[in-house]
């Protein structure tokens, strides 16, 4: 077994490696984002404003597409809007026929304060 010898690790040959593809990573990275840039403020149209998960798989959305913000309910399989005002003026109130949160969650705001309440 003396001629099957392990030759010694160099150390810091392996963490000086493991530190350059660590920064090469981070380069790549920095890089990325910059070609990227953000997202919002570029001339999109559509605006995500606030989402609520009220379950596994379903989701109320607040959107703002324009000048019109919309209410949305998304399940695994449909997307339904469940109230639309335009994006400046006061939210609609609900009529007979609305039920659920709808009516009670016209805007961002209100969406930020329904979720910071305590059950």
């Amino acid at each position: 077994m003396t001629g099957s010898a392990i030759p010694p690790v160099d150390w810091l040959q392996l963490v000086s490696s493991f530190l350059l593809v660590v920064g090469l990573l981070a380069i790549v990275l920095v890089f990325l984002k910059r070609v990227q840039g953000p997202q919002a403020g570029r001339g999109r149209q559509i605006e995500l404003l606030e989402t609520f998960s009220t379950g596994a798989r379903q989701r109320l959305m607040l959107v703002r597409v324009k000048d019109r913000e919309f209410l949305l309910g998304s399940t695994m399989s449909e997307l339904n809007c469940l109230a639309e005002w335009p994006a400046s003026a006061t939210p609609p109130q609900p009529t007979d026929k609305q039920v659920g949160l709808a009516g009670r969650l016209p805007t961002a705001q209100a969406l930020g304060q329904f979720l910071k309440r305590k059950p």
